[in-house]
C-alpha cells in the first residue's frame, strides 16, 4: 500500500553560504523543492519542526568548498543532524588516498578543495522536535569553509509511528 501523509519535505541552497571557522555552522537550506505540511522553516532557523512521533528518515548532502592558501585543516569536515540542537549523529570525511611510492593507503587531513558530505539516519523522533544540518571546518590558518550553492539538499520522510 502506498504512504500517502504530508510529513516529508526536501530543501536545497541556492548561493554559498560561509561557515564560522571552527564552529558548527547551521546549513541555511532555503529553497523548499517540497514541503506538503509546511513543517521545514526555509526562511529564518532553517530547521524541520516534527509534527508527528515517529520514526523519520533523514538524509542530507553537503558540498563545502574549503579555503586554500596558509593553513591547512586540523580536522576533516564533519557534518551532523542536530535534534533540538543537540549533535545527533555525525558524519566525517576521513581522506583516504593511494601513494604511488609504496602502492599502499595513506590517510591525511585535505588542505583545500572541494569535498561532499554525505549523512543518513532513521531516528525516533518526538512531536515537536527540532531537527537542522550542521557542518564544521577547522583551518589552522583561519581560512574560510563554505557551503556551495550546487550539490546540496536536506529532506525527511516520516516512514512509520
Amino acid at each position: 500500500a502506498a504512504i500517502n501523509h504530508t510529513h516529508k519535505f526536501r530543501a536545497t541552497r541556492t548561493t554559498a553560504q560561509t561557515l564560522t571557522d571552527k564552529a558548527f555552522t547551521r546549513i541555511q537550506f532555503n529553497v523548499e523543492s517540497y514541503d506538503p505540511g509546511a513543517d521545514y522553516d526555509n526562511v529564518t532557523n532553517f530547521n524541520y519542526t516534527v509534527p508527528v512521533t515517529g520514526y523519520y528518515l533523514i538524509t542530507s548532502t553537503v558540498q563545502l568548498l574549503l579555503g586554500g592558501g596558509a593553513g591547512a585543516y586540523n580536522v576533516d569536515p564533519i557534518l551532523s543532524i542536530y535534534v533540538g540542537g543537540v549533535e545527533t549523529v555525525r558524519a566525517q570525511r576521513y581522506p583516504t588516498y593511494v601513494d604511488f611510492a609504496t602502492g599502499g593507503l595513506n590517510h591525511g587531513i585535505i588542505s583545500s578543495g572541494l569535498v561532499g558530505l554525505v549523512i543518513t539516519a532513521i531516528l525516533s523522533l518526538t512531536a515537536t522536535n527540532t531537527v537542522d544540518i550542521r557542518a564544521y571546518a577547522d583551518n589552522s590558518a583561519g581560512n574560510a569553509a563554505s557551503a556551495e550553492a550546487s550539490l546540496n539538499d536536506f529532506s525527511m520522510h516520516l516512514l512509520s509511528v
